[in-house]
């Protein structure tokens, strides 16, 4: 499960159509993508949480990997997401539970082998896993804003150069750009 691609938007829009066929799946991915989650922060999710998060229009957690605090602003499509898996979960004490224990969430494993089938079927040549969501929409915000700082602070990473490695932004682009001048 190591490495991961980042989509584009017409993938995002082919991979969110053909997950959206099983919901669960759908609403792992929104959440990962609108809060740029890594896959263990987005599965830990308990269903009390995301009623908090609903009511405060607010997700507050501590980053599983880092400790660190990670707050952010539900937008109105990560709300409707967290309703949507709220409706999804049922009885159970994760917001995406398990199939063979709805007191534990579903497994990464179990996660990946849908996105991984996904996205072989769909043609694609990026190796989709678990952590494509969280590259993706940090991608996006940077091809948008260009503002690397920005990005590292959303992901939570230690310096900024941990986000340009992620990012992919090479030395290479760094000289081209100071040639533009």
């Amino acid at each position: 499960m190591g490495r991961a691609d980042h989509l584009n938007d017409r993938q995002i829009n082919l991979f969110e159509k053909e997950l959206y066929k099983e919901l669960k799946y759908w609403c792992i991915w929104k959440v990962g993508y609108h809060l740029m989650l890594r896959i263990s922060d987005t599965l830990k999710i308990t269903k009390e949480e995301a009623e908090k998060y609903i009511r405060t229009g607010k997700y507050s957690s501590y980053d599983q990997k880092t400790g660190k605090e990670n707050i952010k602003p539900l937008s109105p499509e990560a709300l409707t997401t967290f309703k949507t898996a709220l409706e999804l979960a049922g009885d159970s004490l994760y917001l995406f539970p398990s199939p063979v224990n709805k007191n534990k969430p579903i497994s990464r494993v179990a996660v990946f082998q849908k996105y991984k089938y996904t996205s072989e079927w769909l043609g694609f040549k990026e190796t989709v896993s678990t952590h494509t969501a969280r590259k993706t929409s940090a991608t996006k915000i940077y091809n948008m804003t260009k503002n690397v700082v920005l990005v590292s602070r959303l992901l939570k990473h230690s310096n900024i150069g941990v986000t340009m490695t992620y990012l992919g932004i090479s030395s290479h682009e760094e000289e081209e750009a100071l040639l533009m001048l």
